[in-house]
């Protein structure tokens, strides 16, 4: 446990020189979380805007997900954000997902199984 606690502070000592933390003074491109039931095309899905944080409730009865996220900042030109899934939220088990993605503009897949595929991308024209 010492260990483990002597690494985190040095991360968080030395993050700002390795390039790892993020700015935080900017703000994120725009950009939408979709969650598609099924399989990327089909025709059930639910989308919304990204923005600094949110909250996107969708699925099917039996594969409903819940997805979070929170903008961090910026790393060498790509928004940081810290996103997570619940999943399925109706069930006494539901499993949760963690998931930090750099987004620069193009698609990002961040949860997939057999029952949704949830990205983030930029809006189409």
């Amino acid at each position: 446990m010492p260990a483990q606690i002597y690494l985190l502070a040095w991360l968080l000592v030395a993050s700002p020189q390795l390039g790892l933390a993020a700015d935080v003074n900017v703000t994120p491109r725009l950009a939408h979380v979709i969650c598609h039931n099924g399989k990327p095309g089909s025709s059930g899905h639910c989308r919304m805007g990204l923005g600094t944080s949110g909250k996107l409730t969708c699925g099917i009865v039996g594969k409903v997900s819940e997805i979070t996220w929170k903008f961090v900042g910026q790393r060498q030109g790509k928004d940081v954000y810290n996103f997570t899934r619940r999943f399925p939220i109706e069930s006494e088990s539901v499993a949760t997902q963690t998931k930090q993605v750099e987004f620069a503009g193009e698609r990002v897949v961040l949860f997939e199984d057999k029952d949704q595929v949830i990205a983030v991308q930029s809006p189409k024209p």
